[in-house]
């Protein structure tokens, strides 16, 4: 059926693989810095001597 109110199912498949793209794009670049951010941990306290 198609009129006011409804959707097509490609519309809606199109909307959800978009939300879907996008909330990969946010969690693999959080992922990203967090990865970042222990490795500079790990990496600053290596070598590091008590005076």
């Amino acid at each position: 059926m198609t009129g006011p109110g409804w959707t097509s199912s490609a519309a809606v498949t199109k909307k959800r693989s978009r939300g879907r793209r996008i909330l990969r794009w946010t969690l693999g670049t959080l992922g990203a810095i967090i990865a970042a951010a222990v490795v500079g941990v790990v990496y600053g306290q290596v070598g590091v001597m008590a005076a």
